[in-house]
């Protein structure tokens, strides 16, 4: 990984530049495919300071943070670039979060190429772990396929219906895209 620190309008010493090098080091943690990092320091009037920590990721990911602060006597421009590194790691963090959620355990690739698609995957289950189980149909009353394109037509949400016929036969109407009925 490159690091480029910069400073603008100050001179930055030996001890700042171990420290900002430190810091981007603890960037690696995250498995991240991070190219490079620039850190930027910049003075800001009297008393103020800016850190600007930019970190390019593969694929054209980037991740700006700025941190502004005004100057402490006593820790100086390390607290700034402290803070600015703990804002950096936070959204790595959470980009590294968001890259393993959307992750999957398989992938398609990764199923056999001889099997059609419901047998690959059934095959992937374990034996003992597969069960066939029965589950209860609940039959309607038998109705007219007249009463069942009416209740179709009514009803302005539904597009099919699945219903018994007076035959014993299980039908399904649906709403035609020219406004006729069909069945099966």
């Amino acid at each position: 990984m490159n690091i480029s620190i910069t400073g603008r309008g100050l001179e930055i010493g030996d001890s700042l530049r171990k420290a900002i090098t430190g810091t981007v080091e603890n960037f690696s943690k995250y498995n991240l495919p991070i190219l490079d990092t620039s850190v930027r320091i910049s003075s800001i009037g009297k008393n103020k300071v800016s850190v600007e920590y930019i970190v390019n990721l593969k694929q054209k990911h980037t991740i700006v943070i700025t941190q502004k602060e005004e100057l402490d006597e006593r820790e100086g421009i390390y607290s700034t670039v402290g803070i600015a590194a703990d804002r950096v790691e936070k959204a790595l963090r959470r980009y590294s979060d968001k890259i393993k959620n959307h992750r999957t355990d398989t992938s398609l690739r990764d199923l056999p190429q001889k099997e059609e698609g419901s047998n690959a995957v059934l095959n992937m289950i374990p034996q003992k772990e597969r069960q066939l189980i029965l589950m209860d149909l609940e039959l309607q009353k038998p109705i007219d396929i007249d009463e069942a394109i009416n209740e179709l037509v009514e009803n302005k949400k539904e597009q099919f219906k699945v219903f018994n016929d007076r035959d014993g036969l299980m039908r399904i109407i649906y709403k035609r895209e020219d406004g006729n009925i069909g069945m099966y």
